[in-house]
């Protein structure tokens, strides 16, 4: 999922993505934003339960063409703990440059309900084998009656 920021930190824009329940860093977190290049950018979640997660850094992903000089992204994987639970999660962004920090207002989004991944189907049971294979055979010699 992408947020985009302006430069007092004030999300303005989210291109969403669809997150299920259970998705262990499966998804990508993107900051587009118009900071200092050498900016250190954190994110820090507030899980659906109520508490707060540390904060995870994220890494310099380069400079965004097409959107006017200056504009940079940074990018982590959304950590696995913030998909523990289904429900409303935020995620609020720490900017820090030259040792001063400014922190963003957070933004939500929702982790879907995770489903259960359905079971392969049993392997063909074949004539003759297993337990309910039907009689098991003898090999050579002569049968006995």
């Amino acid at each position: 999922m992408i947020y985009f920021s302006d430069a007092s930190g004030t999300l303005t824009r989210c291109v969403p993505e669809q997150i299920y329940q259970g998705a262990a860093e499966g998804n990508r977190l993107f900051l587009v934003a118009p900071f200092a290049q050498n900016a250190e950018v954190d994110a820090a979640f507030r899980l659906p339960d109520g508490t707060s997660t540390q904060r995870y850094r994220l890494s310099y992903a380069g400079a965004v063409e097409g959107v006017g000089s200056g504009v940079y992204c940074w990018q982590c994987a959304l950590p696995a703990c913030v998909t523990e639970r289904y429900g409303t999660v935020a995620v609020q962004f720490f900017r820090t440059v030259s040792g001063e920090e400014q922190a963003g207002f957070p933004g939500p989004f929702t982790v879907e309900r995770g489903g259960q991944a359905p079971r392969p189907p049993p392997p063909p049971q074949r004539a003759g084998r297993g337990c309910r294979g039907g009689r098991p055979r003898r090999r050579g010699g002569t049968p006995t009656t």
